[in-house]
């Protein structure tokens, strides 16, 4: 018997993780791509100047009410 076995046990170890992290990092991507795209219409709301303005102002009429 080899007396390097372990070496070859843990080499089929790391190959066998890593397709299932490959397999994994797959599906966290393609999630997060669908994500951003549910978070887009939001997203370019925000941008828009004139309504991040008014939320800015409705949010500080909001707190001096508090």
């Amino acid at each position: 018997m080899n007396k390097y076995w372990y070496v070859n046990i843990l080499a089929i170890f790391d190959e066998f993780l890593d397709v299932g992290m490959k397999e994994k990092r797959a599906c966290v991507v393609a999630e997060m791509k669908r994500l951003q795209a549910e978070a887009e219409p939001i997203t370019k709301i925000f941008e828009d100047d004139e309504i991040s303005k008014s939320i800015q102002s409705t949010r500080s009429v909001c707190v001096k009410m508090l």
